[in-house]
């Protein structure tokens, strides 16, 4: 069903819209997401409307919906993700409160192991964060989602109810976790870092976002993280910075020991890589915008 899916002709080409535009399919696993991009508001409303596929199944017609959850994380038509954060309350909610029926305030088991149990909450609460995390410029949603970690701090700290959210994180000595939310989503170009899975020419080709795997500053054959980071020549001044910093010469085999020397070289490596990546990505972004134009 798949290749016959990814193979379909949407007949993207409408005559007379302003601007380019494009539609098509993307899939992973079970989950397949359309994909619409248009320079003006007009030719968004328009490709979407000619694009919006008929499903039927066995003579049963399949309705588009308001939202849907694609990898895990509830989209909607409002393009916000407060959706998601009220879904990943109930659940999480659900955890905390079966958690509480096994974790009395009297008697009951130690502290630690409490705490053991309780990291299920906000890890539940946190997946996906730093897709989701600038939601959480909305007080509402803070509290919301305050709400299961506290019940189960309660718990962790074995404290009445009447106690407050901020005393009783503190007293169960645990982050709350819009801020562990923020602090995930600042971690995000770090992790790319790690991984090599972010915004280098070597990965976009991989994905068939770019064309080439050549970097596009010094037109080196393969951009891939390690030219980025230690090879290219655009970025020598933040190197050197670095390097003043962390006391070393930073390269792949390096850096992990550098970062874990001290927090100031912790932060500085992590200044490095947000500030490398950040002007990578937004002028990728810039890119992608031109080639609508």
């Amino acid at each position: 069903m798949y290749d016959k899916l990814l193979h379909m002709d949407l007949d993207t080409n409408i005559i007379g819209l302003p601007g380019n535009s494009s539609v098509s399919f993307i899939a992973f696993a079970d989950d397949v997401a359309l994909i619409v991009t248009g320079l003006t508001t007009e030719t968004l409303e328009e490709m979407t409307n000619e694009a919006q596929p008929e499903l039927i199944i066995n003579d049963i017609r399949v309705t588009p919906k308001e939202k849907l959850k694609y990898l895990g994380i509830e989209l909607c038509k409002k393009l916000g993700y407060g959706t998601h954060i009220r879904g990943a309350v109930v659940k999480a909610g659900r955890t905390a409160s079966a958690l509480e029926r096994i974790l009395p305030n009297v008697r009951g088991a130690r502290q630690d192991k409490r705490k053991i149990l309780a990291t299920t909450v906000p890890n539940q609460l946190l997946y996906g964060a730093p897709i989701w995390a600038d939601a959480l410029q909305f007080e509402n949603n803070v509290k919301m989602i305050l709400g299961p970690q506290r019940k189960i701090a309660l718990r962790i700290a074995m404290a009445y109810r009447t106690v407050s959210t901020s005393a009783v994180m503190v007293v169960a000595g645990t982050i709350p976790v819009h801020l562990m939310a923020r602090e995930r989503q600042k971690k995000y170009r770090q992790i790319q870092m790690l991984t090599g899975h972010g915004c280098f020419g070597y990965y976009l080709n991989k994905y068939k976002i770019r064309t080439s795997a050549e970097c596009v500053d010094c037109h080196m054959p393969v951009d891939n993280v390690e030219h980025t980071d230690f090879e290219c020549d655009r970025w020598w001044q933040e190197r050197r910075s670095l390097e003043a910093i962390v006391d070393c010469d930073i390269g792949p085999d390096s850096i992990i020991g550098a970062m874990l020397k001290s927090r100031e070289n912790w932060r500085a490596v992590k200044e490095f890589v947000g500030k490398i990546l950040g002007i990578k990505e937004e002028e990728e972004r810039q890119t992608q915008r031109g080639s609508l134009a």
